[in-house]
């Protein structure tokens, strides 16, 4: 499944960086697959 930006959250926003979790029940191999996270 590709990444959905509906599971992401935001944790902390410190210093101009924000600090962020992702949650899905992907496994491991499908997450690391190139192009599993797009930049926006």
């Amino acid at each position: 499944m590709p990444f959905k930006s509906s599971d992401l959250t935001v944790l902390a926003y410190a210093n101009g960086y924000t600090l962020c979790h992702y949650l899905t029940d992907d496994q491991a191999g499908e997450f690391i697959k190139s192009g599993y996270l797009k930049h926006a």
